[in-house]
């Protein structure tokens, strides 16, 4: 089984197009907000849903390509770090799937479950054929309370992003590496983290803690 990599769309260091563009596809949150508890995992699954017209999306995790065409991989890639020069692939090594979010606000009081990028539900997991015309449910993040407990407030994933990448080198042994395919969602993704709600007899002892202050003060102003 050929290695998938997970990247922060922060660091990449090459930009170019996406190729392998006969594959068309639309990517959406589901359940996209909700309110949840302060101790509740947070799961963020996407639909992955390949437009009618389009190729086929056929993945094979045992070729170091994952079975693309090769003949319509890019040239060239062009490397941010000195300037925008283009360079150009003399090697295709190996192409692996990443995930990426902007903006999460998740960070602030949740951890990035990485384990579950092994799930068999993930991205990194699929290995086959998507039609056209069909869809497939991905798990893209699972984060989980820092401390077992998240404070209360609103926690947002602004954009999130999945795809293919292809890595290689150019005739200075340089790294290179290119979108191949790639789908994202600009819409956001929330959870509302609600306080834990006492309990009913918390409330009944409360109740009752109040109730015999004022009773003592009803005495106490009666012996004066």
């Amino acid at each position: 089984m050929k290695p998938l990599f997970a990247l922060s769309l922060l660091i990449v260091t090459l930009i170019f197009q996406p190729v392998q563009a006969a594959v068309i596809g639309s990517f959406a949150y589901l359940d996209p907000s909700a309110t949840i508890s302060p101790t509740e995992s947070v799961e963020v699954w996407v639909r992955l849903s390949i437009n009618p017209f389009s190729d086929d999306l056929h993945i094979d995790k045992s070729d170091d390509l994952l079975g693309l065409d090769a003949s319509e991989f890019p040239t060239q890639a062009t490397l941010n770090l000195d300037g925008g020069t283009d360079r150009t692939y003399t090697t295709y090594d190996v192409a692996g799937g990443y995930v990426g979010g902007f903006d999460s606000q998740f960070s602030d009081a949740y951890d990035l479950d990485i384990d579950a990028f092994s799930e068999p539900t993930h991205w990194f997991a699929f290995d086959g054929t998507l039609q056209a015309g069909h869809y497939m449910d991905f798990l893209l993040f699972t984060y989980t309370p820092t401390g077992g407990v998240a404070a209360p407030g609103t926690y947002t994933l602004d954009s999130a992003v999945m795809g293919f990448m292809l890595y290689g080198t150019n005739q200075f042994g340089e790294l290179l590496q290119t979108q191949l395919i790639n789908f994202y969602d600009r819409n956001s993704f929330t959870r509302t983290v609600t306080p834990i709600p006492l309990p009913a007899a918390a409330w009944l002892f409360i109740t009752a803690l109040l109730g015999l202050g004022g009773f003592k003060r009803l005495r106490r102003q009666a012996a004066a």
